[in-house]
């Protein structure tokens, strides 16, 4: 009996021994695969950051901007100012949005800017029949059709997109002309349209570098002194703005 009972008591260590060996071994290989699997997600998030999502989210917030405005195509004037852009995003790609700029030429009056319209006076030859642009206010549509991230030496990642804008308005305009032999103030407020290109850099959640090329069209009736008929002139305004874009709410629900 007792014999009996040592070998049965053998047998089931030995049994026991074994499965308790195969569970090790089963759960050190489950270990391992656990470790391969680790070390391929740090791999592939290694290369998820040329595929990531989107940093920045624009549909439902409002962007206020201000910039600073520089004339660009004037020959005879240098224009310095600035623009209070409010623009709301209905879609991801386009919103609505509202202007109001402001330019002073600061070539007036200062014989210190030799421009071409200084040298004409000085010599006292024709100077050029112009307006001066003094205010510009007007609302239309943009489109961002393109979005983008570049990436600086694997480690920093740049997001921006570019827009396009079209708006309506006005504009106000600062003239002297000629009626009747005698000079006097043909200045006032004309209708304009403007085309725009621009692009945004996002900083974080809720900032934005603008960079934005924008062209502002309108007619004027010019009143030289020796055209008693007067002209029709269509005038272009080139303006380049800089300036920040501020997004309210500034947070965003992500989207995956």
């Amino acid at each position: 009996m007792k014999n009996i009972l040592v070998v049965s008591f053998l047998l089931s260590s030995m049994f026991g021994a074994t499965v308790l060996g195969e569970e090790i071994t089963g759960e050190e290989g489950k270990g391992s695969k656990r470790l391969v699997k680790k070390a391929e997600k740090v791999k592939l998030e290694d290369r998820i950051k040329a595929v990531q999502g989107r940093m920045f989210l624009k549909k439902g917030r409002f962007e206020i901007s201000p910039s600073f405005v520089s004339g660009l195509n004037d020959p005879f004037t240098q224009n310095l100012g600035g623009q209070l852009h409010l623009e709301y995003f209905i879609a991801e790609s386009f919103g609505i949005n509202a202007n109001l700029g402001y330019a002073v030429d600061i070539t007036a009056d200062n014989t210190t800017f030799v421009t071409p319209k200084t040298f004409l006076e000085k010599n006292e030859l024709a100077v050029p029949d112009m307006g001066k642009m003094r205010y510009f206010a007007g609302g239309g549509a943009a489109w961002s059709p393109i979005y983008g991230k570049v990436s600086f030496l694997s480690e920093l990642i740049v997001h921006f997109d570019m827009f396009l804008l079209l708006n309506l308005g006005i504009v106000g305009v600062e003239y002297r002309g000629w009626e009747n032999g005698v000079e006097k103030d043909m200045g006032g407020v004309n209708l304009m349209s403007s085309l725009g290109i621009g692009n945004r850099v996002f900083l974080n959640r809720w900032l934005v570098l603008k960079f934005e090329l924008k062209n502002i069209i309108y007619k004027m009736e010019l009143k030289p002194r020796y055209y008693k008929d007067g002209i029709t002139d269509i005038q272009n305004h080139m303006l380049g703005l800089i300036g920040l874009g501020i997004y309210i709410p500034m947070q965003f629900e992500e989207e995956f």
